[in-house]
């Protein structure tokens, strides 16, 4: 339960944040790669890969699954 809760503050700190244009790649990448453990944290299953770009909307995130290699683009909406 508090790592689920944990999950859902980060991944709202992190939605929107998006430093891709300021800061060196590894830096703009490790913000997505934190934003993709918090929706894991949420309960979401999530193959190596995947990435979750800036600004994307998931209702459940319990119900998310991604397999390898998948991007969501920026502000995508996912209703699952």
């Amino acid at each position: 339960m508090l790592s689920r809760v944990l999950g859902i503050i980060l991944y709202a700190l992190l939605k929107n944040l998006s430093l891709k244009f300021i800061l060196r790649r590894p830096y703009s990448e490790s913000i997505e790669i934190l934003r993709t453990k918090a929706l894991v944290m949420q309960g979401a299953t999530i193959g190596d890969g995947s990435v979750v770009r800036n600004g994307v909307f998931i209702a459940y995130p319990k119900n998310l699954i991604l397999g390898r290699n998948v991007t969501l683009g920026p502000f995508s909406r996912i209703y699952n």
